[in-house]
């Protein structure tokens, strides 16, 4: 890990780096690069040497985007729901989380 202040600096290091691996002779293929700003897609992209043809890039994907919080969430409000209508403390979800929760930890 290496910290570069500014995202054009962030770049050209990233391409430096690849450049040095290439040179070293390390494959293609078993190089990684995990951006955690989507915003350096681009400029990463534009930076790499010319004789890199594919890339692997990561980038960070929220949790808040993803379908296992999208259920939870969804359940979370039919709850509360549920107990605004009740007008009263009702866990219909209960025994369905404490499933969840014993079986996955």
């Amino acid at each position: 890990m290496i910290a570069v202040p500014k995202q054009m600096g962030q770049s050209q290091t990233v391409s430096t780096i690849v450049k040095n691996l290439l040179d070293k002779g390390v494959a293609p293929d078993s190089i990684a690069i995990v951006l955690a700003n989507e915003k350096l897609l681009w400029p990463v992209l534009k930076m790499l040497p010319d004789s890199v043809e594919y890339v692997n890039i990561t980038m960070e994907y929220p949790i808040k985007y993803t379908s296992p919080y999208n259920f939870m969430d969804l359940l979370l409000k039919i709850q509360s729901d549920f107990e605004k209508q009740q007008k009263k403390e009702t866990y219909l979800l209960s025994g369905f989380l404490k499933c969840v929760t014993s079986s996955v930890f």
